[in-house]
């Protein structure tokens, strides 16, 4: 992925920061007509969550397995994933940081910090993630990545994710008895778990070939 980061783009399609562009873009739609047929009360703002929850969950586990499916199966679809997994990522970051946004504004509207409209322990692991998302984000530009290096940069990347898997993983984990879709959502969490172990052994398999 480093070496991936400091690649040129490819001419044709869309490819780059564009994506982010678009899926910032789709975001915000998406926040707007939620709120516009939901209300911008408070039974609006948890639907406005609720939905970039989803966006934030579909961009994460599009950019958790993008580089394992091009190993296990390179075609032209798995490999503009591989050239643009950091503009999806960051695509993440953008709806992550809309769902921040509504968490504070549903504060507000109960006249309560966040603190006490959550557990204290998703509160201070959410607070993690979004320290290690800003940490990812900063080098997620060429030359904050060079400047950090190849392996600090991949152990920092890496233990994100797992970070934030584990985060979606416990989130919906303790709902799935609530609704199928947690189920759906946990079970797509586990897959994509075993698609990155797959890969793993894969390349550990061509490697001593």
């Amino acid at each position: 992925m480093y070496r991936r980061l400091m690649a040129p783009r490819r001419p044709g399609g869309i490819e780059g920061w564009p994506i982010v562009g678009l899926t910032s873009g789709a975001v915000a739609t998406v926040v707007a007509c939620v709120l516009a047929t939901s209300g911008f009360d408070e039974a609006g703002v948890r639907a406005g969550i609720r939905a970039t929850a989803g966006t934030s969950f579909a961009l994460f586990l599009t950019a958790f397995v993008a580089s394992s499916l091009n190993t296990l199966r390179p075609t032209p679809a798995t490999k503009w994933l591989l050239r643009n997994r950091r503009y999806i990522g960051v695509s993440f970051a953008v709806s992550q940081l809309a769902h921040l946004l509504l968490i504070e504004d549903l504060s507000h509207l109960r006249g309560a910090p966040i603190t006490t409209l959550a557990h204290k322990l998703t509160v201070v692991g959410g607070g993690f993630g979004y320290v290690m998302l800003l940490a990812m984000t900063i080098t997620s530009f060429d030359r904050t990545a060079r400047w950090l290096g190849r392996q600090r940069w991949s152990v920092l990347h890496t233990t994100g994710m797992y970070v934030f898997w584990a985060i979606f993983a416990t989130s919906y984990g303790k709902r799935v008895a609530l609704s199928p879709r947690y189920c759906v959502s946990f079970g797509l969490l586990i897959a994509a778990l075993g698609i990155r172990a797959a890969a793993r052994m894969r390349r550990v398999a061509v490697r001593s070939s």
